[in-house]
């Protein structure tokens, strides 16, 4: 995907991701260089971001046991 295409996407304040329209939490996390860099590589084979993975991640362990 194209950064402007990537960009096309964007939201300001970003997408809702609730299902019903209202602001969604935000969590940061620090993380090592090694492990950003296996986040980033996986992403990139999945075509999607960093963001997006680590939501697939802690759903799936956390919400999709």
């Amino acid at each position: 995907m194209s950064m402007k295409g990537n960009a096309a996407n964007l939201v300001p304040g970003g997408k809702s991701l609730s299902g019903d329209g209202s602001h969604s939490p935000v969590i940061r996390v620090r993380v090592s260089k090694e492990l950003h860099a296996t986040l980033t590589v996986m992403a990139s084979d999945r075509g999607c971001g960093i963001s997006k993975l680590v939501r697939e991640i802690l759903a799936d362990r956390c919400i999709n046991r």
